[in-house]
């Protein structure tokens, strides 16, 4: 007899859409507004994530919006994606700005170092990274 091979099995379907990504906050605007962390970080999951008190989540807010202008525009993604790879896992994500390096030791030092890397992560989140 003849080697009849298997049947072709039908191809998989692709799924109806793409995974749902988080979207970024800078939005249709293009910028977000200097006080956007330090507002963000008075909700009560950052405490969940943080066990840091409101005022000191705020504080971090605070220090981030610092080192941008009045807006803080997508062109400045870089800058806070470079902030959380120090936070998360000590490195640059670019080569360091004096003013992410100076944020970024000071958050390490007045928290630690595994909440810096807690901090660092939920930054990136943010970005929707």
């Amino acid at each position: 007899m003849q080697n009849i091979p298997p049947p072709i099995q039908p191809r998989p379907k692709a799924p109806e859409r793409p995974p749902e990504r988080k979207p970024s906050p800078f939005n249709s605007k293009g910028y977000i507004e200097r006080n956007f962390f330090e507002k963000e970080f008075r909700q009560d999951k950052y405490y969940e994530k943080w066990r840091i008190s409101q005022k000191e989540r705020e504080e971090i807010g605070r220090t981030i919006g610092q080192l941008f202008g009045e807006l803080i525009g997508k062109s400045e993604e870089t800058k806070i994606l470079s902030l959380a790879e120090r936070l998360q896992k000590g490195e640059y994500y670019l080569p360091p700005d004096e003013k992410i390096k100076k944020a970024a030791d000071e958050i390490i030092k007045k928290y630690g170092r595994e909440k810096a890397q807690v901090i660092g992560k939920t930054l990136k989140e943010l970005l929707g990274k």
